[in-house]
């Protein structure tokens, strides 16, 4: 279930997507000029707390952090720019793999 993305895996220009996935763990995705990073880590989200999810790329490393425990992998994704919307709890406008929880705060920087 999407909580925030640009792009779609077919966007040209790359997409990346930070998402909840059916096992309840957190999707972090950066498809871009030179492949793509995707990590699915960390504990089950959907127990009705609150949770931090953050998603981060370098150069060379797609890393993924859930209430402060972080995992990585290595990873050159390359460049990322696309025209799309920043959508927040869905997939796409029409509102497909919509998320159906609470979203406090989304920083993108």
């Amino acid at each position: 279930y999407d909580l925030v993305r640009k792009g779609l895996s077919t966007t040209s220009g790359g997409s990346w997507k930070v998402e909840i996935v059916k096992s309840g763990q957190a999707l972090c995705n950066f498809r871009g000029s030179g492949g793509q990073g995707q990590l699915t880590k960390g504990p089950t989200l959907n127990d009705g707390a609150w949770h931090t999810i953050t998603c981060a790329r370098t150069s060379s490393k797609v890393t993924l952090t859930v209430d402060g425990t972080s995992w990585s992998t290595s990873k050159s994704t390359g460049k990322i720019s696309n025209s799309s919307a920043i959508l927040i709890g869905a997939k796409d406008t029409s509102g497909h793999d919509q998320f159906t929880g609470v979203l406090d705060e989304v920083v993108i920087s």
